[in-house]
């Protein structure tokens, strides 16, 4: 997301690890200081609640106006679990990251580097 206007970069791939042939096309994405990017799996816009599925409109708007990639998922958790109807019937995770600072990349082995990449970002899994 660039801003608050969320845009699908690549659409789906097969499922990683079930298709011995399976093949993916690499896609390299540029983001800026403040761009925001959410990876899920089909199983959070496919989640069922009393009134369908919950979409990828849902989802959109639920993480639009999010500071943090830890608010993000949080807000998707809690959204889930208000929309769904009993259990997930498949898996539901996300991950979501915020590019903060200037968009130089930092020295690979640098630990300090590391560090920065690592904050900004949250995953989970249910």
């Amino acid at each position: 997301m660039h801003g608050p206007e969320a845009r699908e970069v690549h659409p789906a791939g097969p499922i990683l690890g079930a298709f011995e042939d399976a093949s993916w096309e690499i896609e390299t994405l540029a983001l800026e200081p403040g761009d925001r990017l959410l990876v899920y799996t089909d199983g959070v816009i496919e989640a069922r609640g009393s009134n369908g599925r919950f979409g990828e409109d849902r989802l959109s708007r639920c993480v639009g106006e999010v500071d943090g990639p830890e608010e993000a998922i949080a807000r998707i958790r809690k959204e889930l679990a208000d929309f769904t109807v009993g259990d997930l019937e498949d898996d539901a995770a996300a991950l979501a990251v915020r590019l903060d600072g200037a968009s130089e990349r930092p020295e690979p082995d640098s630990a300090a580097a590391a560090e920065r990449l690592a904050r900004g970002s949250a995953v989970s899994a249910s």
